[in-house]
């Protein structure tokens, strides 16, 4: 059984306290993550181990006595294929397939936070995505929204078919004729400095691409069609979710009588020209033939568009969490079917279902050797756990058959947590030109400082703060922090949960995000926002000046200022709004408390 938030109530207060310890034999950082967030959670010992090849390691996790598992920093899972290669010029099979695992979590995963923070505020939305760099892959993400915003408006098989239908266009249609449009067969890279001709610009690994038209009659075109189709119809809710140990889900999508019906029922979309990206690539610079799109002005027609859609409902939207143990869930079917048509794009070999598996699922083949001496490392580390041995006695191991490497550490202590102060930066892009000095720095009063206090002074993540059983409201909870430990409660969120997020570098990570509980959320006095006709330079030079608003508020009331300018429009602070927040967030002035 998979274990992790949705599995519970199989994996809950009872299990883990029955237990004395836990080894671990997992095969993702995700669940070794959640593994040792329990451990922490419950006080066990974790004996965490990983092989890949010929390379293992043990890591001892020792309540009281040695840092966590997530401590020791999480282990690189990516691969190193350039992005220009990946973009536009795939030549091998892994490449394709690298590709179409990028295109599942466009799909299932990202356009669902796309269409949720469309939905909450279109306008910022838009605005983000008429200033972002890269307009060709903005127009395709557009494009994307676009057809699944009408998927939305009526969910259903056929609808969820639709936008499975205008996506293998998208991906195997236009992005082609975009590259042979800028780039034709012919094309020749001219030295821009000497203007000396370097020869022809598909040569050496270049492949020549050719656009694909659908056709029923292939069976990769039909089993893209299935795949795409059961998973866009379970982000709208117009099949049920897979469950775990269904092999019957949605498989009657896999018959071409299937297929011919409902592509009978769909409409081949429009071309429309969305440019290239070769960023990363140098000779595509000096291409001189070739048609080159007028991006910029395609993507506001389509945000013209995406407008339109402004404040329509969604539906319940579910992201899928890709999972490649399932063979019948069609994760790793879409992106064989998704990795075989961008092969057949670029001349490529195609690659079976389970190559697929091994190269998209990060799988590297298990070697017996280093099983059994990972497992012996570990089993030293239970002698020590059970004889109590302090810290210095526990070791972190690395193993290298190949090259004959044997390293061990001595443990970590916990890592301690104590007072201090935190600089909070604002943007440079936010700031006037008035907050900066002679040499291009953000100047002092800008720059925000918040003292913060740790108690107990040099806690770790394993102490806790024991509250006594029994009945207790929110009130006497505070007393009693006051009372028992001199501290005053001034916030209290609940961590509902986790979602991803993409960082500056377009690195994905999990974040928790809560519900605030104390004190009722704040709401942005619209009174001492400045006027909408402001400009950018004087709205925050009179947010900063104002005595009116707190100093840790102030880069709030920036935010909530431009996101008005942007829509053009004051937010409203009505006192019925604030009760739903408290109501929604369970504050006990709602649930008698």
């Amino acid at each position: 059984m998979f274990v992790g938030p949705k599995t519970e109530d199989t994996f809950n207060d009872d299990f883990w306290l029955g237990l004395d310890g836990i080894c671990n034999a997992l095969d993702n950082m995700e669940a070794r993550f959640y593994v040792d967030d329990q451990c922490v959670k419950y006080e066990r010992p974790l004996l965490e181990s990983g092989t890949m090849g010929p390379a293992g390691n043990v890591d001892p996790v020792v309540p009281f006595k040695t840092h966590t598992y997530r401590d020791g920093g999480q282990a690189d899972e990516g691969g190193g294929i350039p992005m220009c290669t990946l973009r536009n010029f795939p030549h091998l099979p892994d490449h394709c397939i690298e590709w179409a695992r990028d295109q599942f979590e466009l799909f299932f995963v990202k356009s669902v936070k796309q269409l949720k923070k469309f939905n909450e505020d279109p306008g910022t939305f838009i605005g983000d995505i008429s200033s972002s760099t890269d307009v060709t892959q903005s127009i395709f993400e557009v494009r994307g929204l676009l057809s699944l915003l009408n998927a939305a408006a009526s969910p259903s098989i056929e609808s969820a078919g639709q936008t499975a239908f205008d996506f293998f266009h998208l991906l195997f249609r236009d992005k082609i004729l975009d590259l042979t449009a800028a780039f034709p067969a012919d094309a020749r890279i001219i030295d821009p400095d000497t203007k000396q001709d370097k020869g022809l610009f598909w040569s050496g690994h270049k492949r020549f691409p050719q656009s694909t038209a659908f056709d029923v009659e292939k069976e990769t075109h039909r089993r893209f069609l299935a795949a795409s189709t059961a998973l866009f119809a379970a982000m709208l809710g117009a099949v049920p979710q897979k469950q775990e140990g269904d092999n019957t889900w949605c498989q009657d999508f896999k018959s071409k009588a299937w297929a011919a019906a409902l592509v009978k029922k769909l409409k081949v979309p429009e071309y429309v020209a969305g440019g290239v990206n070769t960023d990363g690539d140098a000779t595509a610079s000096g291409v001189t033939a070739g048609v080159k799109a007028d991006s910029k002005a395609i993507l506001q027609g389509l945000l013209q568009q995406l407008q339109g859609f402004a404040g329509h409902a969604l539906p319940t939207l579910e992201e899928a969490d890709f999972e490649k143990d399932d063979d019948f869930n069609y994760h790793i079917d879409f992106i064989t079917q998704c990795a075989n048509l961008r092969a057949d794009n670029y001349h490529i070999t195609n690659s079976d279902f389970h190559k697929v598996k091994l190269v998209a699922g990060r799988i590297v083949p298990a070697i017996a050797t280093t099983t059994a001496s990972v497992c012996g490392l570990v089993m030293l580390e239970l002698f020590k756990l059970l004889q109590g041995k302090k810290t210095e006695g526990f070791r972190t191991r690395q193993i290298g058959l190949a090259m004959n490497t044997y390293t061990s550490f001595e443990a970590q202590e916990p890592r301690s947590f104590s007072s201090g102060v935190e600089k909070k930066v604002p943007r440079a892009e936010d700031l006037p030109p008035e907050a900066f000095d002679d040499a291009g720095k953000i100047k002092a009063e800008y720059v925000i400082e918040e003292a913060y206090a740790s108690y107990p002074e040099k806690h770790s993540v394993w102490d806790k703060i024991h509250v006594p059983t029994g009945t207790m409201t929110l009130e006497g909870f505070k007393d009693w922090l006051a009372k028992e430990h001199k501290l005053q409660l001034r916030n209290w969120s609940f961590v509902l949960g986790w979602k991803r997020v993409v960082d500056e570098e377009n690195k994905e990570m999990k974040v928790p995000f809560s519900s605030q509980i104390f004190p009722p959320p704040v709401s942005i006095d619209a009174k001492l926002l400045p006027p909408l006709t402001d400009g950018q330079a004087d709205a925050m030079k009179k947010i900063m000046a104002s005595a009116a608003i707190p100093q840790a508020q102030k880069m709030k009331y920036v935010g909530e200022w431009q996101k008005a300018k942007q829509s053009g429009k004051l937010p409203n602070n009505s006192s019925q709004e604030i009760s739903d927040v408290l109501r929604t967030a369970g504050h006990p002035r709602f649930n008698g408390g």
